[in-house]
């Protein structure tokens, strides 16, 4: 209640919570049915001063799955399967559709939780830039980077990226227009100057 309404009085808070839980049972009705649980069986208990979602239920979310696939791909590149860990990758990517709870994005209850899952997501597609430009897969790669770009234009590893990507598949005009892009975008937003890195890519 006070992470959710802490303006609201208690009386109001309270009643509000009694409002939520009714909604959230309405709506995984559907969701447990075929499963163990009993038909007339509750998807939400209230027990002992506090709801839960009843044990029985099988339920799969996504950010769980989403957090296993990510420490799947971790596992195997650890292990020097860079092939198998790339596809535990890219499933966590196919999982991730959008950032966490992104209809309340000033919520301070969700805010933590929604960056660092940002951050593994952003973290995943550079391992999967990566991969792809170590492959030869240069329209792969490029996908990752705008990727990464999106969720974080200051990325210059994503740049370097598009820059290497589009000079291996004879677009030089479009690796300097990348350069560019970098460039403007790190004065404007950080007010800083291009990494050395930046600077002899774009030089070779």
């Amino acid at each position: 209640i006070e992470a959710l309404w802490p303006e609201c009085d208690p009386e109001a808070a309270g009643n509000n919570l009694k409002v939520t839980a009714y909604s959230l049972r309405q709506t995984l009705t559907l969701v447990g049915r075929g499963t163990e649980a009993e038909p007339d069986e509750p998807c939400v208990l209230f027990m002992e001063g506090t709801y839960a979602i009843n044990p029985q239920l099988e339920l799969q979310v996504d950010v769980d799955e989403f957090e296993h696939r990510w420490m799947v791909g971790q596992r195997l590149e650890r292990e020097g399967k860079a092939n198998e860990a790339a596809e535990s990758y890219e499933l966590a990517r196919t999982l991730y559709r959008g950032d966490y709870l992104e209809d309340d994005p000033y919520e301070e209850w969700t805010l933590l939780r929604r960056e660092a899952l940002k951050d593994i997501y952003t973290t995943i597609l550079g391992k999967l830039a990566s991969w792809y430009l170590n492959v030869g897969d240069y329209e792969g790669c490029i996908a990752c980077c705008h990727g990464i770009l999106a969720k974080d234009c200051c990325r210059e590893d994503a740049y370097w990226g598009l820059m290497r990507c589009n000079s291996r598949l004879g677009r030089r005009g479009r690796a300097l227009y990348w350069y560019n892009v970098c460039l403007r975008t790190l004065e404007t937003t950080l007010g800083i100057k291009p990494d050395v890195q930046t600077l002899a890519l774009h030089r070779s």
